[in-house]
C-alpha cells in the first residue's frame, strides 16, 4: 500500500509527464529524497505511471541513458563519450556474431541524431494494420492515443510493405509541434512546446486544428516477437512506410574504425546539431548517439536503458534571479549542505526557489551572500543547481557567526575549511540522522523520515530496540497511546515481519561514520567477520580498521548478534564467493562535485594520483562503479541518488 509521500510523488510525475507540474524542481527533488531513504520502489519506475494507461508495450518502452556537456562553457563531454563507445564497441568484437562475420563486412557505423525534446509515442502495427499509438507511460504499459492522432495523416493505417504484414511492428516517434507555431499562438499560455503537446494529448478538450499541428517524428523502429524480444528496423523504413514526418530525422552517420578520429567526428556532430538547435524546426535540447541497427541485439538492453544508444544533453537552459537567504541541511556526520533561498524564477517551465550551496568552499570562493545574483541551470533537467555568481559582494556569507546548529543550538564550524559542521558529539539532531540512516537499512514497508523522528522522540533511537522487543509484544505496550495510530500499528506489524537479517545489515544499522547502506566497505567488513575472503584495497583506512577478533568493532557487532539470536531472529553470514582476478585488481570509479577543494584542479588530476598510490581505476558509469567520489557527502547530485539506491560505496576526494 502506497503511503502519502508515495502517492504524491507519483501525482506529481504523472502531472510533469502530463504537462501539466504541480510542484517546483526542488520541491520535486526534496520529495524524491525521502522516499530514498524509505527504500521506496516507486522512485525507480521508468516514465510515469498513468491511470489511463491500460495497453501493454510489445517491448519495454526505456530511457537512454545521459551525458552532460559542461553546464558553464557548453563544451562537450568528450572523455564520457569515448568511455561509452570504447566500451560498446568493444562488446560488439567481442561477441560471437562479430567473430562470424566476414572480415570484409564487420562494419560498425554510429548515427548522430537531434534530441527532440517531445513527448514519446510508440505506432504499433500488427499484421500490417495499426493497432495503436501509445504514450510511453511506465515503460511497460501507456494510455492509448490512436483515436486521438489516427484522422490527421501523422503515421499510416496500414504498413504498405508485405514482409511485415505477418508481424508486429513499433515505430517509436517523438510528439513535437513546430518551434514558430507554438510560439505564435501557446507561448503566453505555455512554458515550453513540449508541456503543451503533454498537455493537448492528454486533453478532452481539444480542437482538430491543435492535432493537426502535432507532428510525430520517427526515431526508432523495431519488430517484436510478443515475447518482449525484438529485431531493430532501419529507420529509413519510416518513410517507405508513410510517416509524414520522417524526413524531419536528421542523421549524421560515421564509421567506426580503429583508424577514424571518432572524439573528432564526435565533436563535429555535436558543433552540427548544437547550430541545428537554433534553427532546426523543433525545440532541440541535445542530440542521440546509437550504433547501428545491426548489432543492437548483440548489445541489448539492461533494467533502465539501451545499452546501444547515449543522449548527449546540451549546456542547459539557463536564469539569473537573486539570492534571499540561506538554510542548511544536515547529514548523518553532523555535516550541513547549505541551501541559497532564491527571489522565486521560472527556469525552463518550473519555478525555481532554492538551489543547493555546495559546501562554505563554494560560498568563500563566489563570495556569495544574501543579494548575490546567481545564475542557475537544471541538472538533468530536473535538479537546479548554481553554476555561476554574478555579483561580487565583497564577503561570503558568515556562516559560523550567522548560523547556528538548528538542532542543538551550538555555533557551526567549519571543518578543513571546506563543509559546516555542529562540533556537538552528543547533538539531537545527528543522533536523529543517524537513526532515519539506521531504520533506512533496516528497510521497514513504509517507515519513512516522519515516522523515524515519531519513534526517535517519543520511543527508543536504538534502531535494534524494535526488533529485540517487537518479537514477544513488548513494542505495543512501549509505544505511547498519545502517539498511537494507524502508520504506528502497520509499523509493528511490519518490524514483526523481520525474522532474519544480513550481517552487512546489522552493520549498516550501527550508523558508523563512513559506511553508506549496502556500499562495498560494509559488505567486505561482513566477510570479514564471518572469516571469508574479504579485500579492503581502495577502502578508506579509519572505516576498515577495529574489525579484528576482539576489537571494539567486532565485539560490538558480536553482541548484537547475540542479542538478535535470543530474540528468534536469524543473522545470515556471508558464504565464500570465487572473484576473478580482474575484480580483485581493478577498482571501478565514477566522480561527481569538484575535486579542487581536496587539492586536485580537475578530475584526471584525481585520477592520476590514484593510479600514482598504486590504484588500477576503470572510469565507469555510476550505476556500474564499486565507489563514487564526492565533494560533499551530504550531496544531492543525480550521481549520488543513483549510488545510495543501487548500495554503492562512496567516498570524498579527501578518503584515499
Amino acid at each position: 500500500m502506497q503511503n502519502q509521500d508515495e502517492k504524491l510523488y507519483l501525482q506529481a510525475k504523472e502531472a510533469y509527464y502530463n504537462g501539466k507540474p504541480i510542484m517546483s524542481d526542488a520541491e520535486f527533488d526534496a520529495l524524491e529524497e525521502r522516499l530514498r531513504l524509505s527504500k521506496s520502489s516507486v522512485i525507480q519506475n521508468v516514465g510515469s505511471w498513468d491511470r489511463r494507461a491500460k495497453v501493454k508495450h510489445p517491448t519495454r518502452m526505456l530511457s537512454l541513458s545521459k551525458i552532460q556537456a559542461d553546464k558553464q562553457t557548453g563544451q562537450p563531454p568528450v572523455e564520457e563519450f569515448k568511455s561509452w563507445l570504447d566500451k560498446t564497441v568493444k562488446k560488439i568484437k567481442e561477441s560471437k556474431e562479430y567473430q562470424d562475420t566476414p572480415n570484409n563486412e564487420r562494419y560498425i557505423d554510429i548515427e548522430f541524431t537531434q534530441k527532440l525534446d517531445g513527448n514519446a509515442i510508440n505506432v504499433v502495427y500488427e499484421n500490417g494494420t495499426v493497432k495503436g499509438a501509445y504514450s510511453r507511460g511506465d515503460g511497460t504499459y501507456g494510455r492509448d492515443y490512436l483515436p486521438k492522432l489516427i484522422d490527421y495523416g501523422q503515421f499510416p493505417r496500414t504498413i504498405p510493405i508485405p514482409m511485415f504484414e505477418d508481424r508486429i511492428v513499433e515505430v517509436r516517434c517523438e510528439a513535437v509541434i513546430a518551434k514558430d507555431i507554438f510560439e505564435r499562438k501557446y507561448s503566453k499560455e505555455f512554458s515550453n512546446e513540449r508541456n503543451y503537446v503533454a498537455g493537448i494529448l492528454n486533453s478532452d478538450d481539444t480542437t482538430p486544428e491543435q492535432l493537426s499541428e502535432i507532428d510525430l517524428v520517427p526515431v526508432d523502429i523495431r519488430e517484436s516477437y510478443g515475447d518482449e524480444t525484438f529485431n531493430s528496423v532501419l529507420i529509413e523504413s519510416a518513410q517507405a512506410f508513410g510517416f509524414k514526418s520522417s524526413q524531419e530525422l536528421k542523421r549524421y552517420i560515421f564509421p567506426i574504425d580503429s583508424k577514424q578520429d571518432n572524439v573528432s567526428n564526435f565533436k563535429e556532430a555535436y558543433s552540427y546539431f548544437e547550430k541545428f538547435k537554433e534553427n532546426g524546426k523543433y525545440r532541440v535540447d541535445g542530440m542521440v548517439a546509437k550504433i547501428d541497427e545491426e548489432w543492437r541485439q548483440v548489445l541489448g538492453e539492461n533494467e533502465h536503458d539501451p545499452n546501444w544508444g547515449l543522449a548527449i544533453k546540451f549546456k542547459p537552459e539557463d536564469c539569473i534571479t537573486e539570492v534571499i537567504g540561506f538554510t542548511f541541511e544536515m547529514g548523518k556526520t553532523g555535516e550541513f549542505t547549505p541551501v541559497a533561498l532564491l527571489k522565486p524564477v521560472d527556469l525552463d517551465g518550473s519555478v525555481v526557489s532554492k538551489a543547493s550551496a555546495y559546501n562554505y568552499r563554494f560560498i568563500e570562493d563566489n563570495n556569495l551572500n544574501i543579494g548575490s545574483l546567481v545564475t542557475l541551470v537544471k541538472s538533468g533537467d530536473i535538479i537546479p543547481q548554481i553554476v555561476n555568481v554574478i555579483n561580487d559582494m565583497g564577503e561570503p556569507y558568515d556562516v559560523v557567526h550567522e548560523e547556528d546548529c538548528p538542532y542543538c543550538h551550538s555555533p557551526l564550524i567549519i571543518k578543513n575549511g571546506i563543509h559546516i559542521h555542529c562540533p556537538n558529539e552528543h547533538c539531537e539532531g545527528i543522533a536523529l540522522k543517524r537513526f532515519i540512516n539506521s531504520m533506512d537499512a533496516l528497510d521497514v514497508f513504509g517507515c519513512g523520515d516522519a515516522m523515524c523522528e515519531l519513534l526517535f522522540n517519543h520511543v527508543s533511537s536504538n534502531p535494534f530496540f524494535y526488533l529485540t522487543t517487537s518479537k514477544d509484544g513488548l513494542l505495543n505496550e512501549i509505544i505511547n497511546e498519545d502517539i498511537m495510530n494507524k502508520n504506528l500499528m502497520k509499523f509493528v506489524d511490519e518490524v514483526k515481519k523481520k525474522t532474519s537479517l544480513t550481517l552487512e545489515t546489522v552493520i549498516a544499522m550501527l550508523s558508523l561514520e563512513g559506511l553508506s547502506n549496502n556500499g562495498k566497505t560494509i559488505k567486505e567488513i561482513a566477510k570479514k567477520i564471518a572469516g571469508v575472503p574479504y579485500d579492503f584495497k581502495g577502502l578508506e583506512k579509519k572505516c576498515v580498521e577495529g574489525w579484528e577478533e576482539g576489537e571494539e568493532k567486532h565485539k560490538l557487532v558480536e553482541n548484537i548478534v547475540s542479542d538478535l539470536k535470543s530474540h528468534g531472529i536469524e543473522v545470515v553470514y556471508p558464504k565464500y564467493e570465487e572473484q576473478s582476478a580482474e575484480q580483485n585488481e581493478i577498482v571501478k570509479i565514477t566522480m561527481t562535485g569538484s575535486p579542487k577543494p581536496y587539492g586536485y584542479p580537475t578530475k584526471a588530476a584525481f585520477v592520476k594520483h590514484l593510479e600514482k598510490i598504486g590504484w588500477r581505476v576503470d572510469e565507469v558509469d555510476v550505476k556500474k562503479c564499486d565507489i563514487l567520489f564526492t565533494d560533499s557527502m551530504d550531496s544531492n547530485t543525480g550521481k549520488m541518488k543513483t549510488a545510495h539506491e543501487l548500495g554503492k560505496e562512496v567516498r570524498s576526494y579527501g578518503d584515499v
